[in-house]
Order: structure tokens, then C-alpha cells, then sequence
């Protein structure tokens, strides 16, 4: 399929809305395709057409009322996955930012850490120089004398916990248990419990964090809603999360990370058991803030191309 040096690129847009936060990224790329001589495509019906590279943003998630829509993406996958699939998803890196809704995560195969390829090692720091100055990201020394740990937790039906749908909010609360039992072993210092705020209004997701707050009456169960994830995180001696994104978060606040998930985006600085809660490690961050700035581009990168000039390399490998 691939003629004359062009690569057949179709954006599967699965009928969504253009007012829907998914479709201007989609839009986007297949502007930065063509701005790069490559044929791209946006094919709105949910019914696949042969190409050599699929887009999709997110990933396959289980929930009523979009049955077709994930039985179709779950057919691109399947037939693109290690043979020229592009996933673009929200931001890591400056989600927490003024500019975080502009920018998009973008990478092959996947889009957490372990599963994706976004082409960025040992990179250079002029990208990370660029988006932290975008971004407006300072990045604060190491906090070595805090005086509370935080569990910061995902959306207990999170599709980036990797189990089934139906059996993550079990698992999710069977590790959250496993660990404050660790925790008791190796440490006395106060534990905050900080739920995911997109929990609250969810009749499920709010259902499962009163099951957690009656199986860990002592602990204290932060509202972000009152208060800031950021003023939580002052004072912090270490953050502890499965894979969540919060783990970047701390990480640029200074506060020490223990992720249980090699998917984290933090994983590469962090700490993986909290056996050692009691002696941190503080690594340097500069490489890692270096590699993370090319997993995702703003709408106007995304627009002229740059994420697919980036990524194109790779990609012509697989097809």
C-alpha cells in the first residue's frame, strides 16, 4: 500500500462530535500528515478501510451506551497493533498546567509507558525547554523532611489499571489495602488517601470510595474538592500511586514517588516498593524530564506535523 514514499494514514474519528475533545486532536494530525506529503484520511463511519498507519485516540474502554464504538476500536487495534497504530490521548507531563488541555499524549502501540513507543530516549533538552517555558512547569528541589505520606488514587474503573472493567474496582481496593497494611509495617508517619476528583458525581466511583473510607476509618480521606492536590502535596514525604499521572505531578513538586506500575510515567525516578518509605531515594530528574517532554505535543505542534515527523521513523519500520 505504500506508494511513491506515501503512507496511507486513516484517522478513525468513530463518528464522534467535533465539539468532543477527542476530535480536534484528530483533526489536527491528519492536517500534520499532509503537511508532511503523507496521504491522510478522516473516515467518520465506524467501519474500518485499509491503510497503512490507524489513528485512534484513547484506548478500548468497557461502559454502556458506547458498545459499538469500542467493538470498532478494538477492530483497529487488533489489526494495526505492531504494524502501524498511532494512539493519542490527554496529557502527562503539563496536565496540571494552564496549557495542559492544549497539549496531547502521542505514541505507537499504546499509551502508557510500557505499552507504547514514543520514541524518546536519551533525548535531548531542548523539547523539555520548550514546554516547561510553555508550560510555566518549575520543577522544586526535593522534599527530604516531610511530614505525611499521600496515596493518590485513580478512577477505580480506569481502563489504565488494566484489569477487565468489571473486576478493576475489586483489584484496585485489594492492592489499596495491601498497601496501607504495608505501609503500618514500615512507617508511622500520617497517611492522606486522596480519591481521583473525577470520582466525585460518579454514583459507582463514589459507592467504592465508601467502601474504602469504612474499611480505613482512621485515615483520612482528602476532598480535592476543598482543597488542592498541589497544597496536599506540600509537606509530602512521598506519593504513592499505582500509575497514575498524579505520580509526574509530585515528582515535579519534589516530592518523593513510589509507583507500583511499570505503565507510570514517574517509574523511571520513582521508588517501586515502599519498604524504603523510611529512606527515599531523591535521583535527578533532568534526563527523565527531557524524555517525557516528546510524549506529548500541543494542538499547534500536532497541526504542522512535528509528532509525525517524530514518530514516522518508527512507524515505517512496521508497515
Amino acid at each position: 500500500m505504500l506508494l511513491n514514499n506515501r503512507l496511507k494514514v486513516n484517522i478513525f474519528t468513530e463518528n464522534l462530535s467535533k465539539e468532543t475533545y477527542a476530535y480536534p486532536s484528530l483533526e489536527a494530525f491528519a492536517k500534520g500528515v499532509q503537511a508532511y506529503g503523507d496521504d491522510a484520511n478522516l473516515i467518520t463511519k465506524l467501519k474500518y478501510e485499509a491503510c497503512d498507519i490507524a489513528v485512534i485516540f484513547g484506548d478500548v474502554r468497557e461502559g454502556k451506551g458506547k458498545e459499538k464504538r469500542m467493538r470498532f476500536k478494538a477492530e483497529v487495534k487488533g489489526r494495526h497493533i505492531h504494524r502501524g497504530l498511532i494512539v493519542i490521548d490527554t496529557a502527562i507531563l503539563t496536565r496540571a498546567s494552564p496549557v495542559g488541555h492544549l497539549y496531547r499524549r502521542i505514541g505507537i502501540d499504546g499509551l502508557l509507558r510500557d505499552e507504547a513507543d514514543f520514541v524518546n530516549k536519551d533525548m535531548p533538552p531542548d523539547r523539555w525547554n520548550k514546554v516547561a517555558h510553555h508550560a510555566n512547569i518549575n520543577v522544586r528541589p526535593w522534599c527530604k523532611d516531610g511530614k505525611h505520606i499521600v496515596i493518590a488514587l485513580q478512577r477505580p474503573l480506569d481502563a489504565s489499571l488494566k484489569f477487565s472493567e468489571n473486576r478493576r474496582p475489586m483489584h484496585y481496593k485489594n492492592w489499596l489495602m495491601t498497601l496501607v497494611k504495608s505501609l503500618e509495617k514500615f512507617s508511622d508517619i500520617p497517611i492522606y488517601v486522596r480519591p481521583h476528583p473525577g470520582c466525585f458525581g460518579q454514583p459507582l466511583e463514589e459507592e467504592w470510595m465508601q467502601l474504602v473510607q469504612k474499611e480505613l476509618p482512621e485515615y483520612i480521606i482528602w476532598d480535592t474538592r476543598k482543597c488542592s492536590f498541589e497544597e496536599l502535596l506540600k509537606d509530602c514525604i512521598a506519593c504513592i500511586t499505582y500509575n497514575s499521572g498524579a505520580g509526574v505531578d509530585a515528582a515535579i513538586a519534589g516530592v518523593p514517588v513510589v509507583a507500583y506500575d511499570s505503565g507510570s510515567f514517574a517509574w523511571d525516578i520513582a521508588m517501586h516498593d515502599v519498604s524504603i518509605i523510611n529512606n527515599p531515594v531523591f535521583p535527578e530528574r533532568t534526563q527523565w524530564l527531557n524524555n517525557l517532554s516528546y510524549v506529548e505535543w500541543n494542538l499547534e505542534e500536532i497541526e504542522k506535523g512535528l509528532p509525525w515527523k517524530h514518530l514516522k521513523p518508527s512507524l515505517l519500520k512496521k508497515v
